[in-house]
């Protein structure tokens, strides 16, 4: 079982929603991440970094614009795969299916945001694709859903528990730290 980090669209455009005010899960994401990071790279294990991207300049994720840029939290290290996907799931617009399974990889470690949007797409189709999946539940970025009524929080475990019944296992970073490195 080859293990692998895939750290999902935790782009400034998190942190400028943060800083506007926006119903969020959590601060702990900034210091989970990290940790994970860490644990992969001391073990010498894979780490990939999906960014979204769109060509349009006027977009918040066009390549040139601050909001495209990671957060500090999940900057990408010198040797680590970064690839940049244009749809939901990390799988559709990119190779990321045939770089893991060049490298044996089986298993994916999967953190970022948006929870319920990009996060949600890229489990289900990695978990069709044949791999297994782990959701690392406290290291997601979720936003509200002001025009639903829905708070961060609900959105964040409707969706991990959504997952966790059908497509993932859903752990915490503790959990994450000391059974899948």
């Amino acid at each position: 079982m080859k293990t692998a980090l895939l750290v999902v669209d935790m782009q400034m455009l998190m942190q400028e929603n943060i800083d506007k005010g926006r119903d969020y899960t959590s601060d702990k994401i900034k210091t989970h991440i990290p940790a994970l990071l860490s644990a992969f790279r001391a073990a010498g294990k894979p780490v990939f970094h999906i960014r979204h991207q769109q060509d349009e300049k006027m977009s918040e994720i066009y390549p040139q614009k601050e909001s495209y840029q990671a957060m500090p939290c999940a900057e990408a290290i010198e040797g680590e795969t970064v690839l940049y996907k244009t749809t939901s799931s990390a799988f559709a617009s990119t190779d990321l299916t045939d770089r893991l399974r060049k490298a044996g990889i089986s298993h994916l470690v999967i953190v970022g945001a948006v929870a319920a949007f990009c996060v949600n797409s890229t489990v289900r189709a990695g978990k069709d694709l044949g791999f297994e999946i782990v959701v690392v539940k406290d290291a997601l970025l979720s936003f509200d859903l002001p025009a639903y009524n829905l708070s961060a929080q609900q959105i964040l475990d409707m969706t991990t528990a959504i997952l966790a019944a059908a497509f993932a296992t859903v752990v915490d970073t503790k959990s994450a730290l000391t059974s899948y490195i």
